[in-house]
């Protein structure tokens, strides 16, 4: 496997095959050294001062047992509390780059980068998109802000390492896309870089200015910054006619550039080069075992500028237990199904907008944008916004078909409000399917 895929390696190293097969016990020795690495760093930021005095500074190696019995969690909270300073760890003087969080969850927290961490940032996310299965010879269109949301900056950096043609369009209205993906720039795009959210709304509106998305020259699609559905890939598979691979990446550990699905899209491989991986019981902190589902847990072992160790992700995960079939010895998480504080709970049932679009888009006449919201005088009703494909009449009784499907999965009661083409608000950003 090693060979077939290094014959077509590209002149930068975005695939290393030493890293990427290097044998268990060579890669978990290579951990241990860069645990005890990121300790010493992080005993440099006020917050973690502290915290890890118990644990010497000379130490060289930490096994992950050790590790994990001498350092807490970090959450979200916690970097919000103690604010930008606390974390970084002497490196405010050589700050090449500030970033933010998106702030989907809440306030944005302020990201730092020192020159060495996004030289590392930047080939990690390089190996994620050759693994995804792009190519240094590919045309990608980049439509995803490069301001200062991480994941813009960190996919930009990772195809210029890879050696991509990069079109950085940011965002773009609709025409502006039809355009480009005819080929109007004098150059045809071959490859897509964005959130999934993103495709399934063009899908939607590329149609309604007669653009036939089933022509589209794309061939493959990098898709993450948040969670997807097995649903959701096949229609944009389907409606484009392309490939769509997952990716992984969360902008407080460094961006995109954490994970990535291979060639066999069985799940993605974090890379235990740079991020020590667990998973915990959400409620007790106790890992749980591999191929149980819990709360996915990341140390950053590069990181200078703002050090993060055993960080909750809040994205429900698990390990899976067996080999990949590409060879690949970096352990794999199931896809992130859903993030544990996006459920909405309505008379005591917890709902879950990954499962809603699972079985709306098992309807063909719906199209892709839908919102829930809680209603009822006793906020005892869900109420589920959706809205008809453009050019398709749904049939008589579709909303009690909708109900029907929703309810087998959901005892609560419904409403189901069924929109014409284009008429909810599509906010910016990422999906936000509870409103």
């Amino acid at each position: 496997m090693i060979h077939r895929i290094s014959e077509t390696i590209p002149p930068v190293q975005a695939f290393q095959a030493n890293i990427e097969f290097m044998p268990r016990p060579e890669l978990e020795e290579l951990q241990a050294g860069l645990l005890a690495q990121a300790v010493r760093r992080a005993k440099r930021a006020l917050y973690f001062r502290e915290r890890l005095a118990h644990i010497d500074d000379g130490t060289t190696s930490l096994a992950p047992a050790t590790f994990q019995q001498l350092v807490p969690f970090t959450t979200k909270q916690d970097l919000r509390r103690a604010g930008r300073t606390a974390w970084v760890n002497g490196h405010t003087r050589h700050i090449a780059m500030y970033l933010a969080t998106s702030g989907t969850t809440g306030a944005r927290i302020t990201l730092p980068y020192t020159h060495e961490d996004l030289h590392k940032w930047y080939s990690l996310a390089a190996r994620m998109l050759w693994t995804n299965g792009l190519r240094s010879d590919d045309v990608v269109l980049l439509p995803v802000p490069l301001g200062l949301f991480s994941g813009g900056q960190g996919m930009f950096g990772g195809l210029h390492d890879l050696g991509c043609t990069v079109i950085p369009t940011g965002p773009l209205h609709t025409p502006q896309m039809a355009e480009i993906l005819r080929g109007d720039l004098g150059i045809t795009p071959t490859a897509i870089v964005s959130m999934p959210t993103h495709m399934l709304r063009l899908l939607d509106s590329l149609p309604q200015i007669g653009y036939d998305t089933t022509q589209c020259p794309l061939r493959i699609g990098s898709f993450g910054a948040e969670a997807w559905t097995e649903a959701a890939r096949t229609r944009i598979e389907e409606g484009f006619g392309l490939r769509a691979v997952d990716s992984y990446g969360i902008g407080e550990l460094c961006g995109p550039g954490v994970g990535a699905e291979c060639e066999y899209r069985d799940g993605l491989h974090i890379w235990e080069d740079a991020f020590f991986l667990e998973v915990i019981d959400p409620q007790t902190g106790e890992l749980v075992p591999d191929g149980v589902q819990g709360e996915m847990v990341l140390t950053n072992m590069f990181r200078e500028a703002l050090p993060l160790l055993r960080y909750r992700t809040g994205d429900a995960a698990a390990i899976m237990p067996a080999p990949c079939a590409c060879g690949r010895t970096h352990r794999r998480i199931t896809r992130i199904p859903r993030r544990l504080d996006n459920v909405l709970i309505v008379t005591g049932v917890n709902l879950d907008p990954a499962d809603i679009e699972t079985i709306l888009y098992g309807f063909p006449w719906l199209a892709n944008e839908f919102y829930l919201e809680i209603g009822g005088s006793h906020r005892d009703e869900l109420i589920i916004h959706v809205e008809r494909k453009d050019g398709v009449t749904a049939p008589a009784g579709a909303e009690s078909a909708i109900a029907t499907a929703i309810r087998r999965a959901y005892p609560v009661r419904l409403i189901i409000q069924m929109h014409d083409p284009g008429q909810l608000e599509r906010l910016p950003g990422k999906a936000q399917r509870i409103r």
